[in-house]
């Protein structure tokens, strides 16, 4: 939370406490980056659910099935697992192939490259 003076982030701690909520001090010259974050982990996460959901069911899978998985990886503390935290670059190979013509492969290669980082 950001505030214009003390007295008004007194008010703000106040009231963001008493609704149960868990406020944190927050520099304005951050707002662009902590908005950002938000905007990533929020919007994106649809656009990755859509984009997962249309390869399931491009394969004949229920793109509902994705939903425990999504859960799951938020339970554990969003751990990274899978081909690209093993070093299991022929599987990548095959996801690539896999993707080729479908609209998605850049987003793929995208995602491979900063998750490998």
């Amino acid at each position: 939370m950001t505030a214009e003076s003390d007295d008004a982030r007194a008010r703000a701690l106040w009231l963001a406490e008493t609704l149960g909520l868990r406020p944190f001090a927050l520099a304005d010259d951050k707002r662009a980056s902590y908005h950002a974050g938000a905007a990533i982990a929020s919007n994106f996460l649809v656009t990755l659910y859509r984009t997962a959901s249309q390869l399931f069911e491009d394969a004949g899978a229920p793109p509902e099935a994705l939903v425990p998985l999504m859960e799951r990886t938020i339970e554990n503390d969003f751990d990274l697992t899978g081909p690209i935290s093993r070093g299991d670059w022929e599987t990548v190979e095959r996801h690539r192939s896999a993707l080729r013509g479908s609209g998605f492969e850049q987003a793929y290669e995208a995602l491979v490259k900063v998750t490998r980082a």
